[in-house]
């Protein structure tokens, strides 16, 4: 294995969560979480397609609750996951804060890891926006906060064993769903 492989392979186990012979110690919430991911999830879908009485087809605005929990930094964040923006560290930079302290607050009011919250909440974008548009898998991943195209399909095994375009076709409940919503 060259060194540039071995590289990937380390920066694929430090994003992905798969080093050998480090277990992360699991927590276990004693409470009843405040929020699901449903009560915090920002669609990214911000116009829904509407047919004129001619038949054109036009885009209006879809109302969102755009501060979902009433906590401004956990507002900031959701929007900011909904935005494709899912780098942790800058938003916990312009807080002066430490991704820690992001990681308790999430798990405090939604009984997940800040982590486990993150990528749930990305997989959840990228679903809508595979479902609902006919976005490229590289826009959806970038819009997703996923990056690149390789980390969406990365995720998309890991969490359903499949590729994004299957799951695109696996989500499709019928072909009038693609281009029904327009991302913001």
């Amino acid at each position: 294995m060259t060194d540039e492989h071995k590289e990937r392979h380390i920066v694929k186990d430090r994003w992905y969560g798969r080093r050998k012979g480090r277990v992360p110690k699991e927590r276990l919430f004693a409470g009843k979480p405040q929020f699901t991911l449903d009560d915090l999830y920002i669609s990214p879908l911000a116009f829904r397609r509407r047919y004129t009485d001619e038949g054109v087809v036009e885009y209006i605005p879809v109302e969102r609750e755009l501060s979902p929990s009433g906590v401004e930094v956990m507002d900031a964040y959701v929007r900011r996951l909904t935005a494709g923006e899912s780098d942790l560290g800058k938003f916990c930079e312009g807080y002066g804060a430490r991704t820690g302290d992001m990681d308790s607050l999430c798990f405090l009011l939604t009984g997940m890891s800040g982590a486990e919250f993150r990528l749930r909440y990305m997989g959840r974008l990228a679903d809508d926006l595979l479902r609902y548009t006919s976005l490229t898998l590289d826009e959806v991943a970038r819009r997703s906060g996923h990056g690149t195209r390789v980390n969406l399909f990365l995720a998309y095994k890991r969490d359903h064993g499949i590729s994004p375009l299957e799951r695109r076709h696996q989500l499709r409940a019928s072909p009038a769903d693609e281009d029904r919503f327009r991302p913001a």
